[in-house]
């Protein structure tokens, strides 16, 4: 028998697809598994992105405060080289010997801004002349030992002007106005008016002109707000646009009257305005195509002074001076932040074996290093060979019941941060924060320095509270533990050592 089989020439197609249908698993879902899988992959690397951000802001903040603070160094550096007398005679007497192995600071614009602050009207007043606020009795000030061995009762370090202070005798910083430009570095502005004088050509009393018909002044509109303009002592600036927007000119208010604003300069410093001294606008501002004043926006801001300085110096009794350039981000004038603290800063302490050198030195081998006759008195610190050990730590104390007025008038905890200043108040050194190494107690803290301690500013040199476990440690031998402070200023980013000078 025959089969005969008819082939279609659709069929096969049909088959495959029937078969392939019917042998291919089904499409699942994702689990809720997966999907939780997936979200913790993913977080984890969005929270990851995410901690870059902080990080990435503190180190532009880093970066813009490194960048500011070197050209305000070098700013001030330059200050010091035009006018050295600032720092070989700081109080402007005529005299570069009454200095001779003193540490002292000069800080114009601290000055200034505290006259301002507190209507001081006396060059002698002690919130001017010390760099320092509320000294507990317990700090008064050690003897040091100059270097001829002979200990001396030491002055507190002053706070100078950089000149004479007397209002006639001023050269440099004559107004608290000139010296934040002198001392300061204006990082940026704030917009007080924003305007034109004269937005349809026809206002011809907008202008104030010289002999030459060029613009040395404006009269703003009468809708435009100038009391808050105050010269003095704020520092103001005018930012003068052209029609095209494309140029523009600035210059420092002088005087503001009425509506009337100017900006002449006693660049010579004489009492008058003389030729050149009336700032007057370049040529392309006097008239346009069409012969009208060429003058568009007009907009008035005040210069924020975030970066500041003030020198430290250490004179030597041979002669040389040694000058760091210390840089604040906006510096914070209230006395609050000179505040001194308790702070006992020593070079060495002991070693193992718990004396000051060695235990066995000395010609004799009874500890008596130098020779001089006591053993394991407060001069062998330090000597050579000994286990003592170089100091980077202080305390910092702010116990209330210490200070005047006691618990009744608390004194404030002090801006204690890593990467923060702390002010030796008797040597004029300045020390980085590198660690805070311990806080055991609510009113005081243990920090780790940068370097070590380059000079004692304390009697107690064994740190125990004692004065005479210790032979030697009385230097002037009046019978007191004498010690200093220190103070932890608000806005230190950085300090500068300048060239021996």
């Amino acid at each position: 028998m025959r089969v005969i089989v008819r082939r279609s020439a659709t069929r096969p197609q049909q088959v495959t697809t029937s078969l392939l249908a019917a042998t291919s698993p089904r499409r699942r879902g994702v689990t809720l598994t997966e999907v939780l899988m997936s979200l913790m992959i993913m977080s984890i690397g969005v929270v990851s992105l995410a901690t870059l951000f902080p990080i990435a802001s503190l180190r532009v903040l880093e970066a813009t405060n490194l960048t500011n603070s070197t050209i305000v160094n070098f700013n001030a550096e330059g200050i010091v080289d035009a006018f050295p007398s600032m720092v070989n005679d700081a109080d402007g007497s005529g005299s570069t010997q009454e200095e001779l192995g003193r540490n002292f600071i000069v800080d114009p614009l601290g000055w200034h801004e505290h006259v301002d602050q507190f209507g001081i009207t006396s060059v002698t007043d002690p919130r001017l002349i010390y760099f320092e606020y509320n000294r507990p009795a317990g700090i008064n000030l050690p003897a040091l030992t100059i270097p001829n061995g002979t200990p001396t009762p030491t002055l507190r370090p002053t706070r100078f002007f950089g000149e004479n202070p007397a209002v006639g005798s001023r050269q440099i910083f004559t107004t608290l106005d000139v010296t934040r430009q002198i001392v300061s570095l204006p990082d940026t502005t704030t917009d007080i008016v924003d305007t034109f004088p004269d937005p349809d050509g026809t206002v011809t009393t907008a202008y104030v002109t010289n002999a030459s018909s060029r613009i040395t002044g404006l009269v703003l509109p009468a809708d435009v707000d100038l009391s808050v303009v105050t010269l003095e002592p704020s520092l103001y600036q005018v930012l003068i646009f052209d029609k095209t927007g494309k140029y523009s000119e600035t210059r420092r208010l002088s005087t503001v009257t009425g509506q009337q604003i100017e900006w002449a300069e006693d660049l010579n410093r004489d009492g008058s305005i003389g030729v050149g001294e009336d700032r007057a606008l370049p040529l392309r501002f006097t008239a346009d195509a069409s012969g009208t004043p060429n003058v568009g926006l007009v907009r008035i801001e005040q210069p924020i002074p975030y970066y500041s300085w003030l020198l430290t110096v250490h004179k030597d009794f041979n002669g040389p001076v040694n000058v760091d350039v210390v840089v604040f981000n906006k510096r914070d004038f209230s006395q609050l932040s000179e505040q001194i603290y308790f702070g006992d800063l020593v070079r060495h302490t002991v070693g193992p074996d718990g004396v000051p050198g060695t235990a066995n030195g000395g010609p004799n081998s009874d500890g008596d290093d130098n020779g001089n006759g006591i053993i394991n008195d407060a001069s062998e610190f330090g000597y050579p060979g000994s286990d003592d050990v170089v100091n980077d730590l202080v305390t910092v104390n702010w116990d209330p019941t210490l200070y005047p007025g006691g618990t009744a008038n608390p004194v404030e905890k002090p801006p204690i941060r890593r990467g923060a200043y702390i002010y030796d108040a008797l040597n004029c050194y300045w020390y980085r924060i590198r660690e805070i190494a311990s806080s055991t107690s609510s009113t005081s803290s243990t920090l780790g320095l940068e370097s070590a301690v380059l000079r004692n500013n304390t009697e107690d040199l064994s740190l125990d509270g004692t004065l005479g476990d210790i032979p030697g440690e009385d230097l002037n031998n009046d019978g007191n533990l004498d010690r200093s402070g220190v103070i932890i200023p608000r806005g230190v980013i950085a300090v500068f050592p300048l060239k021996t000078r």
